[in-house]
Parts: C-alpha cells; sequence; structure tokens
C-alpha cells in the first residue's frame, strides 16, 4: 500500500465518520425533544462534534491534496466548495438555534432540516467524487 492510497483510506473513513456525527446531530435532539434543557444541551454538544469531524475530512483531504502536489481537479474543486458550505451552514444553525432557545422554544425543525441538507452534500460530493 503506498502512502497515497493509506491517506486516500484514511479521509474515506473519516467522511463515512462525518457521515456518521451528521446522523447522530439529527437523531439525538429529536430523541429528546421532550426536554428543552437536554436537547440544548446534547445540541451544543453536537456542534462540537461536527467541528471535530469536519477538521479532520479536511485536514486529511489536504494531506491527499500535498501528495498530489496540488492538482486542481473538479472533485477537489467541488471538495473545497462543500466544505466552505458546510461550515456556512453549521454556523447558521448554531446562530438561529441560539435566537430560538433565548425565547425559551425548540428549533428541531430548522436543526433537522439543515442537518439533512448537511448530510445531502456529504453524500453528493462523496458520490461525484468517486465517479470521477
Amino acid at each position: 500500500m503506498t502512502i497515497l492510497e493509506f491517506f486516500l483510506l484514511t479521509h474515506l473513513y473519516t467522511v463515512k465518520f462525518f457521515l456518521f456525527v451528521l446522523v447522530v446531530i439529527g437523531v439525538l435532539p429529536n430523541l429528546i425533544k421532550s426536554n428543552l434543557e437536554r436537547q440544548i444541551l446534547w445540541s451544543r454538544v453536537g456542534f462540537y462534534l461536527f467541528w471535530a469531524a469536519w477538521t479532520m475530512v479536511v485536514f486529511s483531504g489536504l494531506l491527499i491534496f500535498a501528495i498530489e502536489r496540488g492538482q486542481m481537479k473538479a472533485a477537489v474543486l467541488m471538495m473545497i466548495a462543500a466544505s466552505a458550505l458546510l461550515a456556512f451552514l453549521d454556523i447558521f444553525r448554531a446562530r438561529k438555534l441560539k435566537k430560538i432557545w433565548l425565547e425559551k422554544e425548540s428549533g428541531l425543525r430548522l436543526s433537522n432540516g439543515i442537518v439533512f441538507v448537511e448530510i445531502l452534500v456529504v453524500i453528493t460530493v462523496t458520490l461525484f467524487a468517486l465517479k470521477v
């Protein structure tokens, strides 16, 4: 196994882990929707999990990009755009939920919608990258 193959495999596993984290972020607050304080707590934990998993994916992708000596392909450009979009969506979700929570309301509907879009973005980019 070459070093490039190793990093590609690592990147694939970090993307799978990221998808798992997104599913957990989407499901967990729904399981405890009757208790707003616990929902807020676990949603905040989800924000940190998102950024940890997102950073792992981006870092492993940067290592592959460096090994390939910065070759800009369509898949690489799409991954860069998707990572920026995912970061924007999660920041948007965090800010909107904070405003909703200050009004003592549940933001599950908004959160679920944004997490669903994030999952679709990851799956779309993964399928596109595997085809190219």
